[in-house]
């Protein structure tokens, strides 16, 4: 557990988050400073945000080759729950990215026990676990190439849609991607 892991002061923690609980978007901003890009990331995806705007958490990536940026969007009171659970843990620097952030771009479908992480069409997000089969093969469904499912059990709920699935546990199917 976390909490006996002897963790030395300089080594970099990364905690993944629940990408179902984390709005993730691609946003092109202009260059400014971190503040401003907070700001306009913010604004920019004001409507698609069930929060107040001025009450989301905002974090920004670097840029990528297109000049979009990540930016992910998550409930200030849930990021408040997360920093306890590692304070506690005695973790006071860790890095928290979303689960579905490091999927690679090719289409993949990873049963994240909960929830089910895609990677179809550019897109990376998470769905509830519980969904019926037929709307998980509608999110496969919209890859133009063979969705890669990790298990028997979610090749089985995607149908056709899965061309070959993995048996590697969740961290290592992770891992293998960041």
């Amino acid at each position: 557990s976390a909490s006996t892991a002897e963790i030395d002061s300089s080594d970099e923690v990364v905690v993944f988050v629940p990408a179902t609980e984390v709005g993730c978007f691609g946003v092109h901003l202009p260059n400014q400073g971190t503040a401003e890009l907070r700001r306009s990331a913010a604004f920019a995806l004001e409507d698609d945000l069930a929060v107040p705007v001025e009450d989301a958490h905002v974090a920004i990536g670097q840029p990528l080759p297109d000049g979009s940026r990540p930016v992910h969007i998550v409930d200030p009171a849930l990021m408040e729950q997360w920093v306890a659970i590692l304070n506690t843990a005695g973790l006071k620097t860790a890095r928290l990215v979303a689960d579905a952030s490091i999927l690679p771009v090719t289409p993949v479908a990873v049963d994240a026990g909960t929830h089910i992480l895609f990677s179809v069409s550019g897109r990376r997000f998470a769905v509830d676990a519980q969904l019926p089969d037929d709307a998980l093969k509608a999110f496969a469904n919209k890859s133009e190439t063979p969705v890669i499912a990790s298990g028997d059990e979610l090749a089985r709920r995607l149908g056709g849609a899965a061309a070959q699935s993995t048996s590697l546990p969740l961290l290592g199917q992770l891992a293998q991607w960041a």
